[in-house]
C-alpha cells in the first residue's frame, strides 16, 4: 500500500514518484542499465522486453517495435513483434533489452544473428552483428 512507498525516485522519467524500496533499487539499476544504452552509438532503434514501458522514455534511441505498450512479455507478443519485424524491416532493433525473466525469449533474435551480452544489472543486451 501507500504506506510502503517510502523512496523517492529523484532522477529519470519517474522523477518524483514515491516508490517501495524494492521497486526503487529495481528502477536505480535499469536507469543504470539505459545509461550505458545512450552511451552505445551503434544502438540507434531499441526493443524493451519489459513490463516497464517507461524505459524507451529514457533511452532517447527510436523504439523499435510497434507499441511500447506490449500485452505482457510472453510467447504471444514474442510471435507478434517477429511478424510485425518480417512486415516492417526498417524496424528490426539495433539492440533489444531483456530483464533476468524475460531471457528465454532472446533465442528467436539470437537465430536472427543476435549477439547476447550479460549487463552488470543482470539485465541481457542483444546486438545486431554485422551483415
Amino acid at each position: 500500500g501507500m504506506a510502503a512507498q517510502t523512496v523517492l525516485a529523484e532522477s529519470g522519467p519517474e522523477r518524483g514518484i514515491l516508490m517501495t524500496p524494492e521497486k526503487y533499487e529495481r528502477y536505480s539499476t535499469m536507469e543504470k542499465d539505459v545509461k550505458l544504452l545512450r552511451a552505445r552509438e551503434e544502438i540507434r532503434s531499441i526493443l524493451f522486453l519489459s513490463t516497464d514501458t517507461y524505459l524507451y522514455l529514457s533511452a532517447e534511441k527510436d523504439m523499435a517495435s510497434f507499441s511500447a505498450w506490449l500485452s505482457g512479455v510472453n510467447e504471444g507478443s514474442v510471435e507478434r513483434l517477429k511478424t510485425y519485424f518480417d512486415l516492417v524491416p526498417e524496424k528490426v532493433p539495433d539492440g533489444i533489452y531483456l530483464e533476468p525473466e524475460y531471457v528465454q525469449y532472446a533465442e528467436p533474435f539470437l537465430s536472427r544473428g543476435y549477439r547476447q551480452e550479460v549487463l552488470a544489472s543482470g539485465a541481457y543486451l542483444l546486438t545486431k552483428t554485422a551483415p
